[in-house]
C-alpha cells in the first residue's frame, strides 16, 4: 500500500461469502502507514447517472473502498456500475 500504486477493494451488499462487514473490518486493520486518517475519513454516497446511491465510498490517498448497493458478485449484478468503478479507479487522482 505504501508504494504509490492506487487500490479500488470493493463488495457487494448482499455478498454473503465475502460480506462488506468482514471487508471493512479488515480494512481498518491494514498495516498501513494513513490507517488512522483513514479510520477518521467519512464515507461517502457514491451517486451514478444522478439516481438514488449505488453504494458508498470512502477515498484516502490511495485507497478507496466501494460498497455497492443492491449487488451479490458486483460484476454480474451490476456490469454498468462495475465499469464505473474500474473507470473511478483509473482517472481519478
Amino acid at each position: 500500500m505504501d508504494m504509490g500504486l492506487r487500490v479500488l477493494i470493493f463488495a457487494g451488499q448482499y455478498d454473503i461469502i465475502c460480506n462488506h462487514l468482514g471487508v471493512e473490518k479488515a480494512i481498518m486493520r491494514l498495516n498501513w502507514r494513513y490507517r488512522t486518517e483513514w479510520q477518521q475519513t467519512p464515507t461517502g454516497t457514491w451517486i451514478k447517472d444522478g439516481k438514488v446511491p449505488a453504494g458508498y465510498v470512502r477515498a484516502f490517498k490511495n485507497l478507496q473502498y466501494l460498497l455497492v448497493l443492491d449487488s451479490h458478485m458486483v460484476p454480474m449484478d451490476k456490469p454498468k456500475l462495475s465499469l464505473a468503478m474500474i473507470d473511478m479507479l483509473m482517472r481519478e487522482k
